[in-house]
């Protein structure tokens, strides 16, 4: 099992680390918690958008050991006011040209 779950514990623990790079000094997103292979955030509603593009694309991006290329992780994000009320957000993704 680790295989998978420590795999994503790795992934999770990067993403995180840069993630709070980020966003440290930041007023309007707050990293609350990681549980699993989640992280959480509070985000000011006005800017939600265009900080979940910047958090997806920070996430799809991991760099998990040194001197090697970074790989793409799927990222699926959820948004509600509370545990209870979290539905998918659909994130639209920037075509490349």
């Amino acid at each position: 099992n680790y295989s998978v779950q420590g795999g994503a514990a790795d992934v999770v623990a990067s993403a995180t680390a840069a993630l709070y790079n980020r966003y440290m000094f930041s007023n309007d997103v707050q990293i609350v918690n990681t549980i699993h292979d989640s992280i959480w955030f509070y985000i000011k509603e006005d800017i939600l958008d265009l900080t979940i593009k910047e958090i997806v694309s920070i996430m799809t991006k991991c760099e998990l050991l040194p001197n090697k290329p970074p790989f793409d992780f799927p990222v699926e994000v959820e948004v509600g006011d509370d545990f209870a009320s979290t539905e998918v957000y659909n994130v639209k993704r920037e075509e490349s040209k």
